[in-house]
């Protein structure tokens, strides 16, 4: 639902899909080793099997990632903690894990405003969403 969503919004970069947030990780480096970028807009579920979303945010924060990419993530936990924890990590914005899609739309909207513009020390194309939930 939620890729079908942003395709409909304008990402017609493509998107890309992890099943966990292992494969978020390793996704990126393997951007990096190639000298490619991260993704621009990062959906990051917050309960997945094995890494979960305040694993990744760690592990980008800790990379100095987290200007190059605006994450949002969304849950389904009603955790206030746990929702307080992803933004104080980092994260752009908290979702429910099946946000109606002109709120996606809008954060969608509000992401793309907030990057950066690709100069010489950021990245040198865009790269596609990366969505794990």
């Amino acid at each position: 639902m939620l890729p079908r969503i942003l395709l409909n919004a304008g990402a017609t970069e493509g998107i890309v899909h992890a099943y966990d947030g292992a494969e978020a990780i390793q996704y990126m480096d393997r951007q990096a080793a190639a000298g490619a970028g991260i993704p621009f807009l990062i959906l990051l579920d917050l309960e997945m099997p094995g890494k979960n979303g305040l694993d990744v945010l760690r592990w980008m924060s800790e990379r100095n990632l987290m200007t190059r990419a605006v994450i949002v993530v969304v849950t389904g936990s009603q955790s206030s903690e746990n929702r307080a924890e992803a933004l104080r990590r980092g994260a752009f914005a908290v979702m429910d894990k099946f946000p109606r899609p002109t709120d996606l739309l809008a954060t969608y909207i509000s992401a793309r405003a907030k990057l950066p513009r690709p100069g010489p020390k950021t990245w040198t194309r865009q790269e596609p969403p990366l969505v794990t939930a």
